[in-house]
């Protein structure tokens, strides 16, 4: 991926923008302020909150999107939750653990496109889910 080259070691003046095109073809920026910080991107997100239809069994939140750029997940219920990608969500094996009221939420500058699913012990536990855009 190219970068706009930054000398000195002074960060770019309030607002710039630095990135440049991904082998996938997409556009990748980042918005730096003078104090380091990054800007944030701003639109509207897909909802995909719900609750477990069936006990034990692993469903879907999201389907695959190459378009994704956000990840967020969070666990409302009282008891354990386990988030998966591109797979079936399974209990204690090869899933994100949820505990009560936890989240996981895409880590900078990297989130999956693949399907998003969870699973739950029990029929009616709650999560928040959102994707953008």
């Amino acid at each position: 991926m190219g970068y706009t080259a930054v000398d000195s070691g002074k960060l770019p003046a309030d607002g710039t923008m630095i990135g440049g095109k991904g082998v996938d073809g997409l556009f990748h920026f980042l918005s730096v302020d003078n104090n380091g910080s990054l800007g944030t991107a701003a639109g509207a997100v897909t909802d995909g909150s719900g609750s477990i239809t069936t006990g034990g069994t692993s469903q879907q939140i999201f389907s695959a999107n190459t378009s994704r750029r956000w990840l967020l997940v969070q666990n409302i219920s009282n008891a354990v939750m386990y988030l998966n990608f591109g797979a079936a969500a399974v209990v204690d094996s090869n899933s994100i653990k949820l505990n009560a009221n936890a989240s996981y939420e895409s880590p900078a500058g990297f989130v999956t496109t693949a399907t998003v699913t969870v699973i739950g012990a029990t029929t009616g536990q709650k999560f928040v889910a959102k994707q953008y855009p």
